[in-house]
């Protein structure tokens, strides 16, 4: 049984009357908050949303110190299951450069269909945080409404497991798709990569590390981490937001300004140059090794300033890219499956790829 805290109708809104726009010469598909009357306001914080950072505010989110703990068992983090048919899911460990095991979650719906490609989805949470608990009925809603099987990995996190483990992992975990991808329902030899925030991190790492990228045919990139360093990029006058809701925009993007520097000293541990291509894709040195790119963005989310400016440098080097904005929305949106309908209208837009790629 469903328990979407809204209404499909939302969904539905989002899925048909999505606007067009060029920004930095690409088209963008601009998806303005449903539920409106009338013309539509561009400057608003979808209510949901709103809902959820006025609790944070209320709970002190991002002014006590930080707890790994805490960010570890975030408990506004309730997902529900959206399928309304069968997915088969399995646990398996698998075996990572022969010296260690990483869990592995693996959505496989009946009504598969071979041609569409595997996907692997990487799991944000600042490289610290993270688990199938949060991400596991999105997953299971991609797989149902693509047919296809999607493949989430556990990989190592940090503190406790610094750079470049959770790298290693996720490089065997699309070395293990290459190799399986028939067991795992798919005739397509090639393979989709999708992921949020650090996710899409990981991704971006892979991608330079890889011999031949060729095997990933698109990248599906949500609110993605490519300068991990975001305070150069900041501009408050970039965020067009209303009087009532500029109070919590502000909040929530001083918040993403405050968590920075962790990602040195957690993640990196000092062991790479926070500038070197491994970790800052603006510093990539073959360029034709990026596949083909989708990015997922949000109006009032710091990284969306990032990205616009990676797009500039992109499409001077020709990259396949396009991008799918979400106004009224803040980071970390799929984190809310079933409490905000932007997250599962997400899971669609994936899906949707994920067939397209299917056909190709």
């Amino acid at each position: 049984m469903t328990q979407r805290q809204y209404s499909k109708s939302l969904v539905n809104e989002l899925q048909t009357n999505s606007l067009s726009q060029v920004i930095n010469g690409v088209q963008e598909i601009v998806k303005v908050v449903p539920g409106q009357r009338g013309k539509p306001r561009l400057d608003i914080l979808d209510p949901h949303v709103k809902q959820i950072i006025k609790q944070k505010m209320s709970e002190g989110v991002g002014s006590k110190p930080f707890s790994l703990n805490f960010d570890r068992n975030r408990p506004e983090n309730i997902t529900y299951d959206l399928t309304t048919s069968e997915v088969l899911e399995k646990e398996s460990l698998i075996e990572i450069n022969n010296d260690h095991y990483i869990d592995t979650f693996i959505y496989q719906p009946v009504n598969i269909i071979a041609k569409n490609p595997v996907l692997i989805y990487l799991h944000g949470g600042a490289y610290m945080t993270g688990k199938v608990e949060e991400f596991g009925k999105q997953m299971k809603y991609i797989a149902e409404q693509a047919q296809t099987t999607v493949v989430f990995p556990h990989y190592r996190l940090a503190p406790e497991n610094p750079y470049p483990a959770a790298i290693e992992d996720v490089l065997g975990i699309i070395n293990w798709v290459k190799e399986n991808h028939a067991e795992l329902g798919s005739t397509n030899p090639k393979m989709v990569l999708a992921g949020d925030s650090a996710g899409s991190g990981l991704i971006n790492s892979c991608i330079v590390i890889l011999k031949d990228s060729s095997i990933i045919s698109r990248v599906i990139e949500l609110y993605p981490a490519i300068d991990n360093d975001m305070a150069p990029y900041y501009d408050w006058q970039k965020f067009a937001v209303c009087a009532e809701d500029e109070k919590y925009v502000k909040n929530r993007v001083q918040r993403m300004l405050n968590s920075l520097t962790s990602f040195e000293e957690n993640y990196l541990h000092h062991q790479i140059d926070p500038r070197d291509e491994i970790v800052n894709l603006f510093n990539i040195r073959n360029w034709t090794k990026i596949p083909p790119l989708t990015f997922i963005l949000n109006q009032y989310d710091l990284i969306t300033l990032v990205a616009e400016e990676f797009i500039k440098k992109a499409l001077q080097h020709q990259i396949d890219v396009n991008v799918i904005k979400y106004l009224g929305c803040d980071h970390g949106t799929l984190n809310f499956f079933g409490t905000e309908p932007q997250a599962e209208d997400m899971c669609l837009e994936i899906a949707r790829i994920l067939q397209d790629e299917g056909k190709k």
